[in-house]
């Protein structure tokens, strides 16, 4: 997966609020985790927010796609302390109906890197409170949210937490990284064309290839992405969104699907 800087976007949000919401059954159950079982004062330490999500549910990206909401969080920390924003991990697509949506199933950690103050004393604990507000959806969607916190003590060197450590290098696989490719696009009425300069890039290896962007209404979510490769490029044609300017530039992930 890579990450390509190519767009800023505005917020069009559509859902379906469903008739559940007295329901006591929860769709996710919520907790605070961190990869370190303490910190130590002028460290960073990821904590995330860790979703198990009903069989047959998904909650949402930083871009919902055609509907849906974003999951957030709110924190309350210590005098000093800063929280990252979410490291969103690769998202997955959900087709439902006409409209494509994207995000999360199963499980997911949404990690955020929390700054120590090098002021933090030693003998000390950081409580980190969070307030997690998703739209967890299947037929219906369901808004929830929780109160969460977890307590870390603080120590002069940092204690690795080995329960988590699997939740952790799994979140950090998923993250995007930075794309090797210059990458531009051309709009041609509907139109949208966003080629990847991949000189050496072997076609023969790509199965397949898909751009999410990070802007929700420059794209056309639920429209094919046609991929061509030649010697030096990747493209992918797709239809333009609602969005009324196109912007100077894109920002998304580009993901491909390569034979192993």
């Amino acid at each position: 997966m890579y990450l390509l800087r190519l767009l800023p976007a505005l917020l069009a949000l559509l859902f379906s609020v469903g008739a559940l919401a007295n329901d006591p059954q929860r769709y996710v159950q919520a907790a605070l985790i961190s990869e370190q079982a303490s910190v130590t004062p002028g460290s960073t330490v990821l904590v995330g927010l860790h979703m198990k999500i009903h069989p047959g549910w998904h909650t949402y990206w930083r871009n919902p796609g055609d509907s849906g909401i974003a999951t957030t969080i709110e924190w309350t920390l210590p005098e000093g302390y800063k929280a990252s924003d979410i490291q969103w991990p690769l998202p997955e697509r959900h087709a439902v109906g006409p409209l494509m949506n994207y995000g999360y199933s199963g499980e997911v950690v949404l990690p955020v890197a929390i700054t120590v103050p090098a002021t933090a004393s030693p003998g000390g604990t950081a409580r980190i409170e969070a307030f997690a507000t998703w739209l967890v959806c299947e037929a219906i969607c369901i808004p929830e949210e929780d109160r969460l916190a977890i307590e870390l003590p603080v120590a002069p060197t940092a204690t690795p937490a080995p329960a988590t450590a699997d939740m952790f290098r799994q979140a950090r696989e998923a993250q995007p990284k930075p794309s090797p490719w210059p990458a531009q696009y051309a709009l041609d009425g509907q139109r949208v064309d966003i080629v990847f300069q991949a000189p050496g890039l072997d076609r023969n290896r790509v199965l397949d290839a898909y751009f999410f962007p990070y802007g929700e209404t420059v794209l056309e979510h639920a429209a094919p992405q046609r991929l061509t490769i030649d010697a030096e490029s990747l493209r992918l044609s797709t239809a333009k969104g609602t969005v009324q300017s196109f912007p100077e530039t894109l920002e998304g992930l580009l993901v491909l699907e390569e034979r192993l």
